[in-house]
């Protein structure tokens, strides 16, 4: 969960209650100046936003398919929706429960035998959908490609890593997010359970009865004319998201018309298997926060007596948000397809004040004396500050690169998490070291040969990379 959906949260409850019945107009023309600012920033490609209220729908598509295409998205476009794929599993674990199949006190090792008298075998499937089971956030047995870190990830590999987790406690462990523990619910699901692969599980028993064929996991054919590319920070086109035998953590696609229709779904009173399944995934179960609590994968929030139920996800290219309010029948849903999250978006759906910030304008000759390798000697690291499609912006050994967004000529922000980066320049004019401010805490670098950085990267002194961030990632752990 980011800290920018719990900062949307506080800022939706201080909507009223009551909405005028010419709420669109209204609000679209916000929304249409917070948008343009974002694109005057060069943050985004294309996103689309979807709104229920009083029964009224409105879906707003800004921008392109394709960065320069001239491809316009539409409310047809397909996006990456990240972690939100972990709702599906959630209501899939549900409906298996009320259908008597399985219990959410059954272990792992009861629908994988494999891992029989293992710490990983003990989980329970509640545990798993709650993120209560003790498993990391990622494995750590992958094949190293900064680009699509989880790509061909097998079965046996997974097998691997459940075997060699260790537990240190007792069950459940306190809130903690795991995209291996809800990809392994999902498997267990779909594979272990029903001996089917996950794409087909969920088609069977969710989007096919409810006639989301726009939710799916792969866009192939023609239809792929409607792909939303991801585009990174520099808003360079990526490939499409492979998770392999983890795809239940976060691989689906979806349109904004197919997930406000998903929304509606979630908000429509259980009378009947599917709704009751996913009345009782949202149920809120485990402490997260002061604020909040977890459901079966579901996040819950009540302020001030009004109640909301959310996810949020995060893929190398994209970024989605769905949030439900179940006792005025609203939902809202924001696909984008870069890394950039968009500024005061969702703000100016609550009617909450925000302003977009409008970064300095540098002159990439003066940017260019910046770049180079730098080294930390506190931090055993190095960085390589560079240009990048024409954007400014850093990279660590084994890390995505970052982009970084010019306060003053040499003063740098980072926001994702929340970093500062100040240069300081020579006789000569260009840079020779700079300090990165993050958590409180301040690390100096100083400019390196490259020779000495192409020694450190080979060394194997590499972050791990996670490509589902739900959570701002932080630049040094």
């Amino acid at each position: 969960m980011s800290k920018g959906l719990k900062r949307l949260l506080i800022a939706i409850f201080l909507i009223p209650a009551p909405v005028r019945a010419d709420w669109a107009a209204d609000l679209k023309v916000q929304v249409d100046k917070e948008v343009a600012q974002n694109f005057k920033n060069q943050s985004q490609v294309g996103l689309v936003l979807a709104i229920l209220r009083e029964n009224d729908t409105q879906i707003w598509a800004y921008g392109e398919r394709v960065a320069k295409s001239g491809e316009l998205v539409r409310g047809s476009s397909f996006f990456e929706i990240g972690s939100i794929t972990k709702t599906f599993v959630g209501t899939l674990l549900a409906l298996e429960v009320n259908r008597g199949r399985i219990k959410l006190t059954d272990t792992v090792e009861t629908l994988w035998p494999a891992l029989k008298g293992t710490d990983a075998g003990r989980i329970t499937l509640e545990q798993l959908a709650t993120h209560t089971s003790g498993l990391q956030r990622d494995p750590s047995n992958l094949v190293f490609d900064v680009e699509n870190p989880l790509k061909g990830y097998t079965e046996a590999k997974l097998l691997e890593m459940l075997k060699q987790h260790k537990e240190n406690g007792s069950l459940p462990r306190p809130f903690s997010y795991s995209n291996l523990g809800l990809g392994v619910l999902g498997h267990l699901l779909s594979v272990k359970l029903n001996a089917m692969t996950f794409e087909a599980y969920l088609s069977k028993n969710l989007t096919g009865p409810l006639g989301l064929s726009d939710i799916r996991l792969r866009v192939n054919g023609a239809d792929q004319k409607r792909q939303a590319s991801g585009h990174d920070e520099f808003l360079r086109p990526l490939a499409p998201i492979e998770l392999g035998v983890l795809d239940p953590a976060g691989t689906l696609k979806a349109t904004a018309i197919a997930m406000i229709t998903y929304a509606k779904f979630n908000l429509r009173d259980p009378t009947d298997e599917l709704s009751k399944a996913a009345a009782f995934a949202r149920e809120p179960r485990v402490p997260v926060s002061k604020e909040s609590r977890i459901g079966l994968t579901w996040f819950n929030y009540e302020v001030a007596g009004r109640k909301l139920v959310g996810h949020d996800g995060a893929t190398f290219g994209h970024r989605a948000v769905m949030l439900l309010e179940p006792a005025t029948k609203s939902a809202f849903v924001l696909l984008v397809n870069t890394a950039n999250s968009p500024s005061c978006i969702w703000t100016a759906v609550v009617g909450f004040p925000c302003q977009v910030r409008e970064w300095a304008k540098v002159d990439p000759a003066l940017q260019q004396t910046l770049a180079g390798t730098y080294h930390s000697a506190l931090l055993s690291t190095s960085a390589t500050i560079q240009m990048i499609n024409g954007f400014f912006g850093g990279q660590l050994p084994g890390q995505r690169p970052f982009r970084m967004w010019a306060v003053s000529n040499y003063e740098y922000a980072i926001p994702p998490v929340q970093a500062t980066v100040v240069f300081e320049k020579d006789v000569t004019g260009v840079g020779d070291r700079f300090v990165l401010s993050q958590n409180g805490g301040t690390y100096e670098f100083k400019k390196s040969s490259e020779a000495a950085f192409e020694a450190l990267f080979k060394s194997g002194n590499r972050a791990s990379v996670s490509p589902l961030r739900d959570e701002p990632s932080q630049l040094f752990e």
